[in-house]
C-alpha cells in the first residue's frame, strides 16, 4: 500500500499535512495566529513527535477548512470522526 498524505495538527496552532516524501516536515495550510502561531506559510521541521497528532473533522471545522473534498481521495488520512 503507498503511504498517505496526513492532515495533521503541529503544536495545536497549525493545520498542515505531512507528504510521505518528506516525513519529518509539516507542509503548512492553515497558521492560527489566534493559537499563538507566526502565520507564515513556511513549512516547520518537526523536532518533537509530540508535536504533531492527526487532523480531526473538528480541526477542519476550527481552522475554516473543509476536508471533503479529500473523502473519497485514498491517499489522504485524517480522523473522520469529530
Amino acid at each position: 500500500m503507498k503511504p498517505k498524505v496526513r492532515f495533521v495538527i503541529y503544536r495545536e496552532r497549525v493545520l498542515g499535512y505531512i507528504h510521505p516524501d518528506r516525513p519529518d516536515y509539516v507542509q503548512v495550510l492553515k497558521p492560527s495566529i489566534l493559537k499563538g502561531d507566526s502565520g507564515t506559510y513556511d513549512e516547520r521541521w518537526i523536532s518533537n513527535p509530540s508535536d504533531v497528532r492527526t487532523a480531526s473533522v473538528k480541526d477542519g471545522e476550527e481552522f475554516n477548512f473543509d476536508f471533503s473534498q479529500y473523502d473519497n481521495d485514498p491517499i489522504y488520512d485524517y480522523e473522520y470522526l469529530k
